[in-house]
């Protein structure tokens, strides 16, 4: 497959039923990572399952657009992707286009531009 522009990842991500973040824990930065990948599909509307990662999973948790997964085991893994697609994706929706509104270029790059001006 060809890269995809970057003006059609978001349409190709919203295909997918559900998005994944495991990004393995063997530092302080990747333990307070907030990937890309998270927001993407946020943007895309899909449920996220994340894995124990702090920031992670208090966002995704918090926010209520998916889950995270107890311990970083396959075992776990298959537990939490068979327990998510138990659930309704509709029970996701609003919340996912709530936080879509909050957290996107429009209203982060008004924040960088306020931030460099006051530099």
């Amino acid at each position: 497959m060809p890269a995809v522009p970057y003006t059609e990842v978001v349409t190709y991500t919203s295909s997918a039923d559900y998005g994944l973040i495991s990004v393995e824990n063997i530092c302080l930065s990747y333990y307070y990572c907030m990937p890309n990948k998270l927001f993407e599909y946020v943007q895309a509307e899909i449920p996220i399952l994340v894995n124990a990662l702090e920031d992670c999973r208090n966002f995704v948790e918090g926010n209520g657009i998916g889950m995270a997964v107890k311990e970083e085991t396959p075992e776990s893994w298959r537990q939490a992707v068979l327990e998510l697609s138990k659930i309704d994706k509709s029970e996701f929706t609003s919340n996912l286009k709530k936080v879509k509104g909050i957290y996107n270029w429009q209203n982060e790059e008004k924040k960088l531009l306020e931030f460099y001006k006051k530099i």
